[in-house]
């Protein structure tokens, strides 16, 4: 009865289980830390050094998952200006024809 209380407390203490879920992929992005350009790399590098493997995989698909949605938001956003310059082309053709 006390093995299976301790075993009990000591999963519900897990730190790197606590680490994941604040990580995970279902925090909005507002959540997720902002990346300057001129930040300190070598500081970064230090931070990442400390962290666990299993962090580390953690965040890295939460970035590889918001590359690929900031990917498809460009495609979609160049394809609207694309759609917005053409009918703005038709339009001028139009006005110049008598």
């Amino acid at each position: 009865m006390l093995r299976q209380y301790l075993n009990t407390e000591r999963q519900g203490h897990d730190p790197q289980h606590r680490r994941l879920e604040h990580l995970s992929d279902t925090d909005p992005p507002s959540c997720q830390r902002e990346v300057l350009p001129e930040r300190d790399v070598g500081r970064v590098r230090q931070r990442y050094l400390k962290q666990s493997k299993v962090d580390l995989v953690e965040r890295l698909l939460i970035v590889e998952q918001a590359y690929a949605e900031n990917q498809q938001q460009l495609a979609r956003l160049q394809f609207e200006l694309l759609e917005i310059q053409q009918k703005r082309g038709e339009g001028r053709q139009q006005a110049r024809q008598p």
